[in-house]
């Protein structure tokens, strides 16, 4: 239950780290969660990113552990596996229309 705690709030960072960068790169309307928009709103983007994404994700984990619940944190492992994955789809893909961007650009 430990690793797969540690699994969930690595992947968390992750999602942190990648909405951060989105926001960077898009601004605010590329995030679809409105609770991280008002956030970022009102406390500035680092602020209101970790607190919207590390705040749940800490009080789950402490929850989850003090009460034991063992099948719920595999679900939600899973879940935050399956977010993982399709931002990492996200980001290559847009790294290849980029890439056809900037090609069709220099021909």
């Amino acid at each position: 239950m430990i690793l797969a705690l540690l699994g969930i709030s690595a992947l968390a960072i992750f999602d942190a780290w990648f909405t951060r960068r989105q926001f960077k790169i898009f601004g605010p309307k590329v995030e679809l969660n409105p609770s991280i928009k008002w956030l970022v709103k009102h406390f500035g983007e680092m602020q209101g990113i970790l607190v919207g994404v590390m705040a749940p994700t800490v009080s789950g984990v402490v929850l989850c552990y003090a009460e034991g619940l063992d099948k719920t944190v595999l679900v939600w492992l899973g879940m935050r596996l399956c977010l993982a994955l399709h931002q990492i789809k996200f980001l290559v893909s847009f790294q290849k229309k980029v890439k056809l961007l900037q090609k069709s650009r220099d021909s």
